[in-house]
This record gives C-alpha cells, sequence and structure tokens, in this order.
C-alpha cells in the first residue's frame, strides 16, 4: 500500500525542478559591485549615460581646429595662439590637453605633442589633422540605454570594470542556496572522526567516511 501512493519518479522530478525554477527566479539580493565577480545578473542593465560621457581626448596634444591644420607638415608648420584651460577654441587658437581630458568647447580634434613646438603663447603645428582625429567622441563605447548585462550573464572583470566607468555601485545578483545530501548507511562524516580509535571502530563496522561531500562543496564553491 505503502508503494502505491509513491510518486512516480517523472512527476516528483517535474515537482522539484518547477520548484527550483520558482526559487532561481525570485531570489536575488543586491550587492557592491566589487563583489559581484563570478555572480549572475538576476536582470539586464542597462547604461545610465553615455560613454565616454563626453567628447575626450586620446592623446596627449592640442586641441583645435583641425581646419587650421589642413596643409601643416615639417617644411611649412602652421602657428597657433595658446590658450588657457576654460576657453572657448576659436578659429587659430589651441589648447594643451592631455589623455582623457574632455575638448573644450569649439575644438573638434587632437594633434599629438609629438608633431607640435611649444613657445611663448604659441604652438608651431607641423600636421595637419582631419575633424576628429585622436578623440573619444561621446557614446563611443556605450550608448546610454544600451544593455551591458543581460540577465542570467556570469559577472567579469570587464563588466565590472564598466559598471564602474557609468557610475553603477551596485547589482542585482541571484541569490541561490545550495545544500548537499549524502545518503548511504555506511557513510560516516569526516567531523565525526576525532581520532584513530574511531578509524578503527569505523573499519571494523565496514564504515566509510564520506568524501563526496566536501568535494561536492568544493566544486560548488569553484563555480562561485
Amino acid at each position: 500500500m505503502f508503494l502505491k501512493n509513491l510518486l512516480k519518479y517523472n512527476d516528483a522530478k517535474s515537482i522539484v525542478f518547477k520548484k527550483l525554477d520558482e526559487l532561481m527566479h525570485s531570489n536575488y539580493k543586491s550587492i557592491n559591485i566589487i563583489d559581484s565577480w563570478n555572480k549572475i545578473s538576476f536582470e539586464d542593465v542597462a547604461a545610465p549615460e553615455n560613454l565616454p560621457m563626453f567628447d575626450k581626448s586620446a592623446m596627449d596634444g592640442y586641441a583645435l581646429i583641425a581646419q587650421d591644420t589642413f596643409g601643416a607638415s615639417e617644411n611649412n608648420p602652421i602657428i597657433l595662439n595658446l590658450v588657457e584651460e576654460g576657453n572657448l577654441i576659436k578659429s587659430n587658437e589651441c589648447m594643451k590637453v592631455s589623455t582623457g581630458m574632455a575638448i573644450p568647447n569649439g575644438a573638434n580634434s587632437v594633434v599629438m605633442k609629438e608633431y607640435c613646438i611649444e613657445g611663448d603663447n604659441f604652438v608651431e603645428v607641423r600636421k595637419g589633422v582631419y575633424p576628429y582625429e585622436n578623440v573619444s567622441k561621446m557614446g563611443e563605447d556605450v550608448n546610454k540605454g544600451d544593455i551591458i548585462i543581460k540577465k542570467g550573464e556570469i559577472i567579469t572583470p570587464y563588466h565590472i570594470a564598466l559598471l564602474s566607468s557609468l557610475g553603477i555601485k551596485n547589482i542585482k545578483v541571484y541569490d541561490i542556496n545550495v545544500g548537499l545530501i549524502s545518503t548511504g548507511d555506511e557513510l560516516v562524516d569526516l567531523n565525526n572522526i576525532k581520532d584513530t580509535k574511531d578509524i578503527e571502530k569505523l573499519k571494523k563496522r565496514g564504515n566509510i567516511i564520506n568524501s563526496n561531500t566536501p568535494m561536492l562543496y568544493a566544486l560548488i564553491k569553484e563555480m562561485g
């Protein structure tokens, strides 16, 4: 009679997997991105900003209007007035910039410092540049609204750097608990072995130390 009331194997498996699916898709926690490596994203993560957030210099050099440099060469240098940071760049002017700095208003290009000679309040430009040369344009890497991490995606160090660049401090990840159960009357938990006497008792009874649970625990930890 007892056996007749048991669930069939496939029915039992369906119930277990249905419950697991419910748990998988409802349990999450919000953690600092520093701790998110190798975790699984609970939701799509969209970029809240463009990246870069503004047009920025890709080189150390001088921000200027590209058209002012057309025809510049070693034998035919172009002289531009050097202005201080914060000024609007006008024709025949330039401003010193370093890699990563915002391109000043009015400028549309950067000439590398290797092709320039700086004097008192002027710069001698010895190479022409085209518009937006040596400039990383706003949104060049990521556009606002782009999905940067998909739901169910494993979070990598690249993702963490990207989240940081966009000012995202926390991320939702699946909060999954794993339980391990080893069955068998012959198994003895390692924690119950205190000394050699217990080993001798184990041998006489024909028991074995449960090694699968520690191994599975280590494998699960390795998987994150």
